[in-house]
């Protein structure tokens, strides 16, 4: 009591002679509340995704990390969440991991990745040369990596209640509908500065954080609750079309240029149809290529000819340039790669007018952890869509567990094809930086949350009497 009066007095004093100590540092201010967030989270372990999920959404601010990165808190809390729980098996003497097929990719990709960062050491080019923070960026990347591929892991292990899962949603869905008005508003109408990083009306959208592949989840997991989720109430049917709507309507029509945005979420959507009703699915794609075809022009201008003045299509810049330029590097290191974000050093060396990320998930992992690497990756994203249809198939139809769950599936395939348009998965370390756990980290969440209800439908048919 008398620390939390004394942090107290410290605040007011700080208010009131306002040296700016709280603005520099505002994670200070969680300082009080870390040891009982810590407790909770060590009694109840299954709350770290609760936990994880609203610092990803709301904690905008990072640790420095020496260079032009911020080391996010969702990204410490995961790394902790995830320690705590093996320290706790192993202070119990009883470490043991539930089964799933996402087990051994998600092993052997670990592997790979430490092995590739030795291993690309000693076979680095004699003409290149390592900066000297380049640790620290290798660090980060490996600590991304291993945070983000491990949260499915962590949600079927952890999560023994549905109820998370809908706290969860709901957080989402709250997060939206707080979001997407705002932002509506400093489109249309304040046109705030996109390099301000004040705090008003007109940039309020900007505290929530719905950056990467967010806009794919809520739009399959929200069009999937509607199609699939029977016993909804009236309300929550109604955010639910609210949050859906405003969505489609931030996608479609605000950002039509940014593919990236849309194009995974269109398809995946697409998914959601053909599983629900072949007839409703091809009325879609009918309808859909009958308003193409009548705003064939406006469609063009808005995505083609943008992305060309972008330099995205064409020019020295192009995504064709960039990608040849990635299987020239891969070439000479087909097996392990470049290691953590290691071709950024060659690009400097071989290509330094034209020393740009690949915008490209699997040409980063191509070029940081090889063919292997590569095979690997692609065996834990496949496993992990697989898994995700077997748990729809445990679920009880028009249940929100069956509902979420055929959202999360198709969700995955969009993550699949988002993969292809930029780092929006695994952030590469000179692009997103590790800043961008904070968003790319929605794939791992949500998938693993659907995964977690399987896990729980599974542990119930295998009880005894039932």
């Amino acid at each position: 009591m008398l620390v939390l009066l004394g942090f107290g007095c410290f605040i007011a004093v700080e208010l009131l002679l306002g040296s700016g100590f709280l603005l520099s540092r505002p994670y200070f201010l969680l300082l009080p509340v870390l040891p009982f967030i810590f407790l909770l989270i060590s009694a109840r372990l299954e709350l770290g995704i609760v936990a994880l999920l609203f610092c990803m959404m709301w904690v905008r601010f990072g640790l420095s990390t020496g260079t032009a990165s911020k080391l996010p808190i969702s990204l410490l809390f995961a790394l902790f969440w995830g320690g705590l729980w093996l320290v706790k098996m192993a202070l119990e003497g009883d470490i043991r991991f539930i089964r799933s097929p996402l087990n051994k990719p998600v092993l052997y990709f670990i592997i790979i990745l430490l092995l590739s960062t030795f291993w690309s050491r000693f076979l680095i080019d004699p003409q290149v040369v390592l900066w000297s923070g380049f640790e620290k960026v290798q660090l980060g990347t490996v600590g991304v990596t291993i945070a983000s591929i491990t949260i499915p892991i962590l949600c079927i292990n952890l999560i023994k209640n549905n109820k998370l899962v809908k706290i969860c949603y709901g957080l989402a869905v709250a997060g939206s509908l707080f979001y997407l008005p705002f932002y509506t508003y400093e489109v249309f109408f304040a046109k705030a500065s996109a390099d301000t990083n004040e705090i008003s009306l007109a940039t309020l959208s900007r505290v929530f954080n719905s950056g990467g592949l967010f806009p794919l989840w809520m739009c399959t997991l929200s069009l999937a609750m509607l199609f699939y989720a029977r016993n909804l109430g009236k309300w929550q049917r109604f955010f639910i079309i609210l949050c859906l709507g405003g969505w489609l309507f931030r996608l479609f029509v605000v950002t039509l240029v940014r593919i990236s945005g849309w194009l995974p979420a269109l398809m995946a959507m697409l998914v959601i149809l053909f599983l629900y009703s072949r007839k409703l699915f091809f009325f879609f794609l009918l309808a859909s290529a009958i308003l193409i075809a009548i705003n064939y022009q406006t469609i063009y201008d808005a995505t083609v000819v943008q992305k060309e003045k972008e330099g995205t299509l064409s020019g020295e810049t192009s995504r064709q340039n960039l990608w040849n330029q990635a299987f020239q590097v891969s070439q000479d290191h087909p097996l392990l790669g470049t290691g953590p974000a290691g071709y950024g050093n060659y690009y400097m060396v071989y290509f330094r007018d034209l020393s740009l990320s690949t915008h490209n998930n699997y040409l980063d992992m191509l070029l940081q952890y090889g063919l292997i690497g590569l095979g690997i990756f692609l065996w834990l994203c496949f496993s992990l869509i697989k898994e995700l249809w077997k748990s729809a198939a445990l679920q009880q139809k028009g249940s929100f567990e069956h509902a979420f769950t055929i959202g999360a599936f198709a969700g995955s395939i969009g993550m699949m094809i988002g993969m292809w348009l930029g780092d929006w998965v695994i952030p590469f370390a000179y692009n997103q930086t590790i800043s961008g756990f904070n968003y790319t980290a929605y794939n791992w969440v949500f998938s693993g949350l659907a995964l977690a209800l399987g896990q729980i439908a599974r542990k119930a048919r295998t009880k005894p009497g039932e």
